[in-house]
């Protein structure tokens, strides 16, 4: 694939399991994690308004959190049934 073929497209699914298969094979040399300044400048680089990148960011961090607690509630609910 050619880097100035900008007529092929990608879903909003695609471009998140490409970007996080791109880490995930650049991971094995490098750090595993992004900054917060590397994420602002992809999501400038894509289009995307900082508002909206850090509102969801602000997002992400709630599920995750209700996540957290609810894997903690349910590991300790299994630990009391045995």
């Amino acid at each position: 694939m050619s880097s100035d073929d900008s007529s092929i497209r990608f879903t909003p699914d695609q471009v998140n399991a490409i970007l996080r298969r791109a880490i995930e094979r650049q991971g094995a040399g490098a750090s595993s994690t992004v900054s917060y300044t590397d994420l602002q400048d992809t999501a400038r680089e894509l289009g995307i308004d900082p508002a909206q990148l850090d509102a969801a960011i602000g997002e992400y961090e709630r599920v995750s959190d209700v996540e957290h607690a609810r894997a903690a509630y349910i590991a300790q609910r299994k630990q009391k049934f045995r």
